[in-house]
């Protein structure tokens, strides 16, 4: 996965906008039928190819998620290391 570009401030922000971009894929081949209880009826074309796209989705997210948790705690590390590393000798680690 390629490395996340700019400073760890706006990650989540560009995170979140990929996410909108590929949510409406977990929507693809889903019909909507009249609203029951609150709740809109979905339908998909073919249940088992949507389970099998749904299941793909949710993986690739999870995948997305790690590595994007791996490099902000990598990144937030080698600030912190970086903070420690400019102490003065004598001062408190």
């Amino acid at each position: 996965m390629p490395a996340t570009p700019g400073r760890i401030e706006i990650w989540p922000a560009l995170w979140e906008s990929e996410t909108v971009k590929v949510a409406g894929d977990a929507f693809r081949d889903l019909t909507f039928g009249p609203k029951h209880g609150g709740r809109w009826t979905a339908i998909p074309s073919n249940a088992a190819t949507y389970k099998a796209e749904q299941d793909r989705l949710k993986k690739a997210q999870i995948e997305k998620a790690g590595a994007r948790l791996a490099a902000a705690l990598n990144t937030t590390m080698a600030v912190v290391r970086q903070g420690v590393d400019r102490k003065a000798p004598g001062e408190e680690r």
